[in-house]
C-alpha cells in the first residue's frame, strides 16, 4: 500500500492528467 500511496503523490504531483492506463501498469511493474 506504501509504493501505492508513493505512485499516488507522483501522480498528483506531475502527471494529474495521465491516464489510468498508464498508473495501472506503474502499480503492475513495482508489485
Amino acid at each position: 500500500m506504501t509504493r501505492e500511496k508513493k505512485l499516488l503523490e507522483k501522480q498528483k504531483a506531475g502527471k494529474v492528467d495521465s491516464p489510468p492506463e498508464t498508473f495501472i501498469s506503474a502499480l503492475k511493474m513495482h508489485s
